[in-house]
């Protein structure tokens, strides 16, 4: 990946986003990571569990999307067959980064080797006038959303874990032809401990609106 820049309606005024391309990156994904907010409208979809984010501390909401690694089950014909997409996905290629000019602000950033970018095809960042297209305007107010629920997402784990409520699973499949395939690395909600919640420790979660997702 390139050093990530900001985008720009000069330097990028006819740059296009391949229309396929979040299918071609989730179709490798068998988990696909979500924000705690988005569990209630996954769950109808897909199992969630929590997994550990690799080289880090920290835990993330993931959607399982398959039970063989690299694949995808709702990626077909390059389209997507579930009824709810993660937000990761609807803003695929971009992302944000802390302005060059006010570093208390974030704007909409690229890399300019991703293949998901196109000169010829695809969806318009700008139009002819170099304004923000309004498939640029909805990606930007959903990054812009997603910085507080990723904030939020990590508050979220954090409290669990702190109230041991993570019980970490294997998710054993066992095929008609006799051979089994092992996804590790998944933690779920500790049902038992969650049970034996005193009425406070119950109220503080119910106040911080986790109790919905610790159900889903």
């Amino acid at each position: 990946m390139a050093d990530p820049i900001e985008l720009h309606n000069q330097t990028h005024a006819t740059l296009k986003v391949k229309k396929t391309c979040a299918m071609d990156v989730a179709g490798t994904q068998h988990l696909i990571n979500i924000r705690a907010v988005e569990v209630g409208k996954a769950v109808s979809c897909f199992p969630v569990f929590l997994t550990k984010i690799t080289d880090s501390p920290e835990w993330a909401v993931s959607a399982v999307t398959s039970l063989e690694m690299e694949a995808n089950l709702f990626v077909q014909d390059d389209q997507w067959k579930a009824s709810y997409t993660p937000t990761g996905m609807q803003v695929y290629p971009f992302f944000l980064m802390r302005s060059e000019s006010n570093k208390d602000e974030f704007s909409v950033a690229i890399d300019e080797d991703n293949p998901a970018f196109s000169g010829q095809e695809g969806e318009d960042i700008f139009d002819d006038k170099g304004q923000v297209s309004l498939y640029l305007g909805r990606i930007t107010k959903l990054l812009q959303e997603d910085v507080k629920n990723s904030v939020d997402t990590r508050y979220f784990t954090e409290e669990i874990e702190k109230l041991g409520l993570m019980k970490a699973m294997d998710l054993k499949v066992h095929y008609e032809n006799g051979t089994v395939n092992i996804l590790k690395g998944l933690s779920t909600i500790d049902e038992e401990k969650f049970n034996s919640l005193d009425a406070e420790t119950l109220k503080n979660l119910q106040s911080k609106g986790y109790l919905g997702i610790l159900y889903a």
